[in-house]
């Protein structure tokens, strides 16, 4: 048998946005959820990705823009990984 699916998606959160013919759709909905992802009915701040077959479109930019205000502080520093 084949090895079961990763959490590859796990914390992630995906939209479909536009037109997919059904088999398609279903496929990407089998993907998103077989590895862990979360499904998005709608277009929201707790999206990380949104997967389409369309040109980009401005709307996205509602999702990716940093949330208004100052920036947290940064965090200390990390140490290198060494191999």
């Amino acid at each position: 048998p084949p090895p079961p699916p990763t959490d590859f998606f796990e914390d992630k959160t995906f939209f479909l946005y536009g037109d997919f013919e059904a088999p398609e759709r279903r496929l990407l909905q089998r993907y998103v959820t077989a590895f862990g992802g979360t499904l998005a009915q709608y277009m929201s701040e707790k999206v990380t990705h949104v997967v389409t077959a369309q040109e980009w479109d401005e709307t996205f930019e509602e999702v990716t823009a940093p949330p208004p205000g100052p920036c947290p502080p940064p965090g200390p520093p990390r140490d290198p990984v060494t191999p």
